[in-house]
């Protein structure tokens, strides 16, 4: 809050001053009539449009791990606080339906659950599955003393036990023999309390097998609690609610709070609440009066299915409509709505007959006997005036010191009201205190004035505002104001500043311990503390949640509760001693606002004093938006959260099993998710994780909820987790989950040993295995060069046979013709020796193509293509770069006959309808791809010794390393085959014969 300034304070004479409300739907105040202690509520809501896979939910229960489990016509929800996981006839197909009217947890930890068709099944490990109920007429699953139960219509119940359903075995006392019993509920230790009513209708208590009350009751069920005070509905008023509290009968209906008079279902809380579940919402006993909450306050729907409290005290509520959570708030906020005299609030004091006065911004509330009452006309002041409250002080004569801004100071006494600065004075008035000899100190825009025997005297003159005192056991007074801090003693003032090792300004709190050890709160330069004369600050830095330090007060745990304008917050005195120490680097604070009962987190701090501790042990402080008030010792024992381990991936894979994962072969990144499983404010629950084995410390983790390792090396780890709630409770034992990266069998020990036997075994042998290598190299070369000799020969055969069977026939045709000399054979004669010259032009073609000497290695392709395609019959597609430049003449010629072959290849042996012919320029390299659509093959298939045309692969390989080059194939059985050869350019090494053409990249013969 900024600090007044004096040309400030007329303008706010007479104004109103706007309280900024941020009305949170969720937020839930009640107080009680009496004006006692206010039973604050957050309640949040989850619809399917926050993960639930339908609305209504059945039933809410929690399994010994920790988790909610809800039962709705959607499935079964697995609910963590942050997530939803939904198992349903989807994820597990052996659930009947997804219709689910019931789900409990037996003391075995076991989960059951009823579908709507009245099917029970078992749910472990995340399977279902069916249970047979040997019994008609079923009416539905009710738990009996820890333990499963079916109820009948018709038939007595039955438990699950050993396995199997059997008879119950519930003992009636001896002396309720022939009675209907009509309630019980667990008792201290192992006994039971439990009513019978006789055929007179007189109703009986029994613990275990004793007789402890009798009365006569009206008809019906009976519901008693703690207290001893019955529960019943009236028959004679149409359903009001009765309570007997075992001398008079109270009823209660619509007029007392109730929505109406149908009571499906009561609950005790732990604290006494009763809690009624009606068909039109929830009602709620406390203090003598009801409460009832419909969709109007806050829940998802008014139709209440299901009421349950979890281990930590949170109340969840199931409706047709959604789930709902009752967070009791650990702050309970005071506004005018409750009696006081504004919401801005500025300094709290009690007196010495436990009043409580709160100056307001304007007005002066006095809080007596649970009541607000407005006595700011007690000031003698004008009401027009409306002063505004800057300090409060009683001196030892019980008297009221009221510093107003403005307007003076004002001493209460016995209802006589006695002016020690009038408002002439140009002074705005920030705190009174008065010292052990008598005299009060006021401190003010100017610095500290000492006030004695009626004359007030100007003594510290600090340059700037003074705004709080504190005096130690020594007398010491200590002033804190806008320069920083200040000590006075013996007449000199002495400022600490940053040569002590003091850095802060504005200070507003000042408070020592029996020690001697001193406190000093900023408005924004953090904590300090005082001790053996060194300074030790504390800021976010070191944990807290904020910098500013309004005021400093501490419950009987030695925990101080500090006032910021971020709310209020909780820290150990142990811990800010231990990181003085140098024993920690940080503390775990606690930090209350809004969510928490607050009207308005922004507390002030200008005004002394900016918080109390009362005589009952609750703190108040002052705020913008009302008083905030915490009990300490109310607030419910914090549990240790359980840690779940939700999934872990290895390398994006979830793991099947999440007690131990083994890794053999693959990626070896871990990402792991877990929760802690507390529902009071789960966001904001902390995490560290370690991998053990590959770590000695933890991660801090925060509030994520996710730890992610890149990769772990080969050998034995452990990854845990341990999580805190929000009140820094630590689950110290956590989650955790075996990880085993197992080596290659080659990083083996036993490998190891091997290799050492064999190496020593080696060293003996390693000449003749040499030699042995070299000799088996030169066979497979001698086999190769035998293998080509033989294809060259079959080439040469070929040539001959082309020569023998086409062109010497024709040539003796042509032969015997010009022998008989008839004119008429002339023509016979041009054509046959046409026909010759084609087939002679043919072979030479294939010996070596004119295209290639004349036009270069790319028009001697594109034509080899067109030649291929229009005798095959297969649509041959080209995409020839400009080449010839970048190749020698007998590489091109060694790519030519590559190419040939490859395309012989897919005419003899592929099958296919279309194929394609590219040669590109890459940097450095031309790379000539061969692809068919054809029935393909396994490249494993084929080697040097294979027999038929495998050898043409080979040979197509053996030209390619002769090129400097290297050829893959790529293919399978039905998906074609694509074969790549990449050579270097090797332009200018003999020359290039003939030129080259590249047309636009792409050319098809399709159109020929």
């Amino acid at each position: 809050m900024p600090e007044p300034t004096r040309s400030a304070n007329r303008a706010r004479e007479g104004t109103c001053h706007a309280i900024r409300h941020v009305a949170a739907a969720a937020l839930i105040l009640i107080s009680a009539a009496a004006g006692t202690a206010a039973a604050q509520y957050t309640i949040d809501s989850w619809t399917t449009e926050n993960g639930l896979p339908q609305g209504t939910v059945t039933s809410v229960t929690q399994t010994p791990d920790g988790f909610l489990w809800l039962s709705t016509f959607g499935g079964l929800v697995r609910f963590d606080g942050i997530n939803f996981r939904v198992f349903n006839t989807v994820t597990n197909p052996e659930l009947p339906n997804s219709r689910l009217t019931g789900a409990v947890v037996d003391r075995d930890g076991q989960l059951w659950i009823m579908t709507e068709d009245l099917v029970l099944m078992q749910f472990r490990d995340g399977r279902f599955s069916k249970v047979e109920i040997p019994m008609k007429n079923l009416r539905g699953i009710q738990m009996h003393d820890g333990r499963m139960g079916v109820a009948s219509y018709t038939e007595d119940e039955l438990i699950w036990q050993d396995g199997a359903f059997v008879p119950s075995t519930r003992r009636v006392p001896p002396g309720a023999a022939g009675m209907t019993r009509i309630s019980a509920k667990p008792a201290y230790g192992d006994e039971q309390i439990t009513w019978y009513r006789d055929d007179r209708g007189m109703a009986h208590r029994f613990v275990g097998d004793r007789l402890t009350r009798s009365v006569a009751l009206p008809p019906g069920n009976v519901a008693e609690d703690r207290t001893g005070r019955l529960w019943m509905k009236d028959p004679q008023r149409g359903g009001d609610l009765l309570c007997f509290d075992g001398a008079t009968v109270t009823s209660y209906g619509r007029k007392d709070g109730l929505i109406g008079v149908e009571i499906l279902h009561t609950m005790e809380d732990r604290d006494g609440t009763m809690w009624f579940v009606q068909p039109q919402g929830l009602a709620r006993f406390r203090d003598g009066r009801f409460t009832s909450f419909t969709k109007a306050d806050g829940l998802p729907d008014s139709h209440i299915r299901s009421v349950m409290r979890d281990r930590e005290g949170t109340l969840w509520v199931g409706t047709q409509g959604g789930l709902a959570r009752f967070t009791e708030q650990p702050i309970v906020t005071y506004t005018t709505r409750d009696g006081l005299t504004a919401d801005n609030t500025y300094p709290i004091l009690q007196d010495g007959r436990d009043d409580i006065w709160i100056g307001g911004w304007p007005g002066l509330t006095r809080y007596r006997a649970g009541a607000f009452e407005n006595v700011t006309a007690a000031l003698g002041l004008a009401p027009q005036l409306r002063p505004s409250i800057t300090a409060l002080m009683e001196d030892r004569d019980g008297a009221m010191w009221v510093a107003t801004l403005g307007r003076g100071i004002k001493r209460l006494k016995d209802g006589r009201v006695t002016t020690i600065i009038d408002e002439t004075v140009d002074w705005n008035y920030y705190a009174m205190f008065q010292s052990r000899n008598g005299d009060v100190w006021i401190a003010g825009d100017r610095g500290a004035h000492r006030y004695h025997d009626g004359v007030l005297d100007p003594a510290l003159h600090l340059g700037a505002a003074a705004s709080v005192f504190h005096e130690d056991a020594r007398g010491v007074l200590w002033v804190g104001g806008v320069p920083g801090l200040f000590r006075y003693e013996r007449g000199a003032v002495t400022q600490l500043g940053e040569r002590d090792g003091f850095t802060g300004k504005r200070v507003r709190a000042i408070r020592s311990d029996p020690d001697g050890t001193m406190w000093i709160g900023t408005y924004d330069s953090g904590l300090f503390r005082y001790r053996d004369g060194r300074f030790t600050r504390y800021t976010t830095a070191e944990g807290l949640p904020a910098n500013g330090a309004f005021q400093i007060l501490e419950d009987d745990q030695q925990r101080f509760w500090i006032c910021s304008n971020s709310g209020i917050y909780r820290v150990a005195r142990s811990e800010l001693d231990a990181v003085a120490a140098g024993g920690r680097r940080s503390v775990t604070a606690v930090r209350y606002g809004r969510d928490d009962g607050m009207a308005n987190q922004e507390c002030n701090g200008l005004g002394r004093p900016a918080g109390i501790r009362a005589s009952d042990g609750r703190f108040w402080f002052p705020t913008q938006g009302g008083v905030a008030v915490v009990n300490p010792d109310g607030l419910a024992k914090s549990l240790p959260p359980p840690v779940a381990l939700l999934d872990v991936k290895v390398g994006g894979v979830s793991a099947s099993s999440l007690d131990r994962i083994e890794i053999r072969s693959g990626s070896t990144s871990i990402e792991a998710k877990y929760a802690a499983l507390t529902f009071v404010r789960p966001e904001l629950a902390q995490f560290k994780f370690m991998m053990e084995g590959l770590e000695t410390d933890w991660n801090d983790g925060g509030t994520d909820r996710t730890a992610r390792y890149a990769r772990l090396p080969y050998g034995d780890f452990r990854f845990r987790v341990i999580a805190a709630n929000r009140e820094g409770v630590w689950n110290e034992e956590g989650a955790g989950i075996d990880i085993i990266v197992v080596p290659p069998f080659w990083r083996t020990t036993w490998f190891m040993a091997l290799m050492i036997a064999l190496a020593a075994s080696a060293a003996y042998g390693g000449h003749r295995w040499r030699l042995a290598g070299i000799k088996q190299k030169q066979a497979v070369q001698q086999a190769f060069a035998r293998q080509l000799i033989d294809s060259q020969e079959l080439d040469r055969k070929r040539i001959a046979s082309d020569l023998h069977d086409g062109v010497s026939q024709t040539l003796v045709v042509i032969r015997n013709w010009a022998r008989i000399g008839v004119p008429t054979h002339l023509g016979d004669i041009a054509e046959a020796a046409s026909q010759a010259l084609g087939e002679v032009r043919n072979v030479v073609h294939d010996l070596l193509p004119l295209h290639l000497e004349r036009m270069g290695l790319v028009e001697a392709m594109r034509d080899a293509a067109t030649r291929v395609g229009d005798a095959s019959g297969i649509a041959i597609t080209t995409r020839l770069d400009a080449v010839d430049s970048e190749l020698s003449t007998e590489t091109a010629l060694r790519l030519f006959r590559v190419a040939q072959e490859g395309l012989n290849n897919v005419v003899k042996h592929s099958g296919a309808t279309t194929a394609s012919l590219d040669l590109t320029l890459v940097p450095g390299h031309v790379r000539l791809t061969i692809e068919d659509n054809g029935k393909g093959f396994q490249p494993g298939d084929i080697s040097p010794t294979s027999a038929g045309d495998g050898f043409g692969l080979v040979g197509m390989a053996e030209r390619a390393r002769m090129m400097g080059g290297g050829l893959t194939i790529t293919s399978a059985p039905g998906r074609g085959t694509t074969i790549i050869i990449i050579v270097p350019r090797t332009a200018g090494s003999t020359g290039q014969q003939g030129g080259g053409h590249a047309g636009d990249g792409t050319d098809s013969n399709s159109d020929r």
